[in-house]
């Protein structure tokens, strides 16, 4: 028997931000501290975002964006936003995979990707530029 109440939409949307605001600080390796301190913030106002009780301004939103290494979109949304310009079904298919690995995997598979693009392209095409 669940005696709360079901979250609001608004409830859910600072819950699942304040998660991706959490597991990246932690990626990063940065304490509530040095996240608040960079982000011009307490480490209590750091600790509100990521239990959802608060939702940060936009200027702190733009702040974390920045020291976290992320996209606005990905912060907001949790969601990756797909350039416009990838056409090719099986290319994105590729980029969605890519992103479901490990940092280190990741980090892996595209030094061998970007080894293969210094290559030239065979004997007759030109090399591919750095």
């Amino acid at each position: 028997m669940n005696l709360l109440p079901p979250l609001s939409h608004d409830q859910r949307f600072r819950a699942a931000l304040g998660q991706r605001i959490r597991g990246f600080r932690r990626q990063k390796r940065l304490t509530q501290d040095a996240l608040g301190e960079a982000i011009g913030c307490s480490a209590s106002t750091v600790l509100r975002y990521e239990n959802g009780e608060i939702l940060p301004s936009l200027p702190r939103l733009l702040r974390l964006r920045e020291v976290l290494g992320l996209t606005l979109d990905y912060l907001v949304t949790g969601e990756i936003p797909v350039a416009e310009n990838v056409r090719d079904p099986n290319l994105l298919a590729r980029f969605q995979q890519l992103q479901q690995l490990s940092p280190e995997r990741r980090r892996r598979i595209l030094n061998v990707v970007d080894s293969l693009l210094r290559r030239p392209e065979g004997p007759s095409g030109p090399p591919v530029a750095a």
